[in-house]
């Protein structure tokens, strides 16, 4: 496996309420660097032309890159991927904060998060409805122990004889 990556990918079908391991594509992580790089990649290879933006087809993807986790600066950062139902094109943002970090100590690179229900979609929009269900708890189901953030001395904090 390529070094800075875990080597697994997690596909979660919301309909079935199943989930499945599958190995990360080497060839496709050397040749699209990156949670944005890949994860446009991953929808390109399994979306059809012209679908439904905001239906059960449209995948919902999280993919970290190999510097996440690392002290690289800006290495909390992720990308989410899916058909985007402003433009009809892919459409992906970036993300920070402990979630990527959370993903690493799991063992995972990308979430895939497929066939999303009815129902999920009347209450908010489709990321929202996932997003929630991939909370920190799910993170720490699969392994992943809760993200520590070191503690940093300032000198507000210290006292001055």
């Amino acid at each position: 496996m390529i070094k800075g990556y875990a080597g697994r990918v997690l596909e979660i079908d919301l309909a079935s309420k199943q989930y499945t391991f599958k190995p990360l594509d080497e060839e496709t992580a050397r040749l699209y660097i990156g949670g944005k790089g890949y994860g446009t990649r991953l929808l390109y290879d399994r979306t059809e032309a012209g679908i439904d933006p905001l239906g059960p087809e449209n995948p919902l993807i999280f993919a970290t890159g190999p510097l996440n986790g690392s002290v690289a600066p800006q290495s909390n950062r992720f990308a989410v991927v899916c058909k985007s139902p402003l433009t009809g094109g892919i459409g992906n943002a970036t993300c920070g904060g402990d979630y990527a970090y959370g993903m690493k100590r799991a063992g995972l690179d990308v979430i895939v998060g497929q066939q999303a229900l009815e129902h999920e979609r009347r209450y908010g929009s489709r990321a929202t409805a996932i997003a929630t269900r991939w909370s920190s708890s799910m993170l720490t189901s699969f392994g992943a122990s809760e993200p520590t953030r070191p503690r940093r001395s300032s000198a507000r904090n210290r006292s001055t004889p």
